[in-house]
């Protein structure tokens, strides 16, 4: 659920590259709308664990892209560029830049640095994390390699995590492109069903207690 806003913005574009392909969950909501893709990971289990689910993918990692000769309708970057310093957030998206073919499409996501959870506690969980990009430093950087930014904002649950939609020589109706985003995959639950039913017991003797003291 949380991936599938984002098919909508390579839907009939494939091959699709995931960089930081993961478990390829991404891959999965790919194929369920008849979308090829390639993903590339630096953990060996990652490529596996995605191999295993049926999808292409290959050991690697932001720098293997530059020696990459495939060409691609879309590539898709979930939560990568916050593990990269600068210059590497560079390479990493002129080698985009490169590996798209004309009006191929961007897609990136990272952690929302606004929300004052993410910026104080959520981000440096995480000790893999360098440091946050927000939308405008993004956009800055793609518009100098000459990305044409089709759209950008917050995802609209959870944490809000951001998202940049840009294309390589764009058609004029692709402009304002953005992922399709319905009901939140992360129901929200209550406080109390989200306590253990042994702490619950626990709570209903003392309150019990209490009462009996007010009697």
């Amino acid at each position: 659920g949380w991936h599938r806003p984002y098919v909508h913005v390579f839907k009939g574009r494939g091959p699709v590259l995931d960089v930081g392909c993961g478990l390829g969950l991404f891959a999965d909501v790919l194929r369920d709308e008849g979308v090829s893709s390639v993903g590339i990971d630096f953990d060996p289990d990652m490529v596996k664990a995605s191999e295993d689910r049926g999808h292409a993918a290959i050991l690697g990692d932001e720098t293997s892209l530059k020696t990459m000769k495939e060409r691609f309708r879309g590539i898709h970057l979930s939560h990568v560029i916050e593990h990269l310093w600068g210059e590497e957030v560079v390479l990493l998206l002129d080698c985009c830049w490169t590996l798209l073919e004309d009006t191929g499409r961007l897609v990136i996501r990272s952690p929302n640095w606004e929300r004052k959870e993410v910026r104080h506690r959520i981000f440096w969980m995480d000790h893999t994390h360098k440091r946050p990009y927000g939308i405008p430093v993004i956009t800055k950087i793609l518009g100098d390699i000459g990305f044409k930014i089709l759209s950008a904002g917050f995802e609209p649950y959870n944490y809000n995590d951001l998202f940049v939609v840009a294309a390589r020589n764009p058609r004029p109706e692709d402009l304002g492109l953005r992922p399709k985003f319905g009901k939140s995959p992360f129901p929200r639950q209550s406080l109390r069903s989200r306590i253990p039913e042994p702490v619950k017991e626990i709570l209903r003797k003392v309150r019990k207690s209490f009462q009996g003291r007010d009697q």
